[in-house]
């Protein structure tokens, strides 16, 4: 989770396979800041960081141009080195190698206004400089169609329904202006910079339409353990995220409907100057209709700010409850993606013994009505006079010798049998298990108690914070310990 990189867009633009007229030198840059090199069978694979400049260009260090070259510092930006140059590479001092041996020195590495890629090096053997300029490759001259005109694929421009020259039918009538230059047949995405068509090129019902296409997808978090889940179908959003609260796991659902306009949540003021915030990637944005990610308690720990596109990604803006300072979720396209609506069938549950029907959630089997027996190993509950109040359970149950069922609250899951041999080791190590030497020795305490209890062999035993201090201790690690979702299992 991290915010984006505020440069990408340029990375993105550069993106692509650069050759010299006679192909001898190639470069290759991927998203988000990689490059290949190879020239005369030397090569050098590396990051690099990626620079604009300024309009000033650097030809001292002294007055006025010192001066500027600060302004630049401080702004993200260098100073010129040359006339036509817009972006700076930082790859001076690297090496290209033919195996171990070393040939060539990059001194400096720019592109130009005009889509050149250029390139200075020394051949260290010679200790001459090598002034190299690459184009993108394959890339053509744009045709840009007269007016109100239509390029077939034989290269004649018509008006009409059907090509003069060749008699082909025209397939797409609509044209569009891009802002790269490019201007000839409307499509989805711009044939020569790959930017998604807006609003110049189709109404405004089109380009909903558009939007929606794109994001009807399962989205993930794109590095990280995936705590942030999204899955977009027709007009609904679904939203789970796994947050954790003093080191203890919470799900955090949400089904709602979602809308392109800035004005359709009403969300409140506390967090709505972050909704206004642009990113240099974004091309459009969606809001959530409910814009709340609660507990099963109703307690809200997240404004949903906003969920943007860009380049291909997707991005949550996300607020923190009750300290409002907004963070930005990277997601990337995963259709695997799967959220478990809580009001749905239940996942997990105790087997009939009778009949054998699996995740039964009441006393009687729903299918032959016998009692359902639960074999409880463990108990944890907590109780807080805070406002509002806060309730919190777990109880665990064996279901097999390999598996554990959990109801936390609401929640049903299963987990796997070894947890409890470790969650044994709590209860001695907070003497919990000596819980009668403490019974009666403390008068209780005031805001609240927290109960531990855990099955001896015979009964159900146990003890509170209202009789040992090391309660506490023992509820918080059985919580992490049966909340782990490393420990949870179909």
């Amino acid at each position: 989770m991290q915010e984006m990189n505020p440069n990408y867009k340029n990375y993105k633009f550069l993106a692509g396979i650069w050759k010299n007229n006679d192909g001898s030198f190639t470069a290759d840059l991927t998203v988000p800041e990689n490059i290949t090199v190879t020239y005369n069978g030397a090569s050098l694979t590396r990051s690099f960081i990626l620079t604009q400049t300024s309009t000033m260009t650097l030809s001292g260090t002294g007055g006025f141009m010192g001066m500027a070259m600060m302004m630049a510092s401080s702004s993200g930006m260098v100073s010129k080195r040359y006339d036509d140059e817009d972006m700076q590479l930082g790859l001076e001092g690297s090496i290209l190698k033919d195996g171990d041996k070393e040939l060539y020195r990059i001194n400096e590495c720019w592109h130009t206004y005009n889509d050149y890629l250029c390139f200075k090096l020394t051949d260290l053997a010679t200790n001459n400089v090598i002034d190299i300029r690459l184009i993108r490759a394959g890339k053509e001259q744009v045709a840009t169609a007269p007016a109100g005109k239509y390029q077939c694929a034989c290269g004649t421009y018509f008006d009409s329904k059907f090509c003069p020259n060749c008699g082909a039918q025209r397939k797409e009538e609509a044209t569009f202006q891009c802002e790269c230059g490019y201007n000839g047949p409307m499509s989805r995405f711009c044939p020569n910079c790959g930017k998604l068509v807006t609003a110049q090129t189709s109404s405004a019902a089109d380009q909903e339409i558009e939007k929606r296409q794109i994001l009807q997808h399962g989205w993930t978090e794109s590095d990280g353990p995936g705590l942030y889940k999204l899955i977009f179908k027709d007009n609904c959003l679904k939203i789970y995220v796994i947050h954790y609260s003093n080191g203890i796991p919470m799900d955090l659902y949400k089904s709602t409907e979602y809308s392109f306009d800035p004005d359709s949540n009403g969300i409140n003021m506390v967090v709505n100057g972050f909704k206004n915030t642009d990113h240099d990637i974004e091309e459009f944005a969606v809001y959530p209709k409910e814009w709340k990610l609660e507990d099963e308690n109703n307690k809200t720990h997240f404004a949903i700010v906003k969920i943007w596109y860009g380049f291909g990604t997707l991005h949550m803006d996300l607020a923190n409850w009750g300290n409002p300072n907004c963070f930005t979720v990277d997601l990337k396209m995963d259709d695997s993606v799967k959220i478990a609506d809580p009001e749905a069938e239940p996942k997990a549950g105790w087997t009939c013994d009778n009949c054998g029907a699996t995740n039964q959630t009441e006393d009687k089997c729903s299918e032959c009505g016998a009692d359902i027996i639960k074999e409880q190993l463990f108990g944890i509950s907590e109780y807080a006079t805070c406002m509002p109040p806060r309730q919190e359970s777990l109880f665990v149950y064996r279901i097999d010798d390999k598996k554990l069922l959990v109801v936390r609250n609401k929640q049903r899951f299963f987990i796997t049998a070894d947890v409890i041999e470790p969650a044994m080791e709590i209860i001695r190590k907070y003497e919990i298990d000596k819980w009668e030497q403490y019974k009666d020795k403390m008068t209780g305490l005031m805001g609240g108690c927290q109960y531990v209890s855990y099955f001896d062999g015979e009964k159900m035993v146990g003890t509170s914070t209202n009789n040992m201090p090391g309660v506490g201790g023992a509820y918080n690690e059985l919580m992490m310990l049966f909340t782990a979702q490393s420990k949870r299992v179909e």
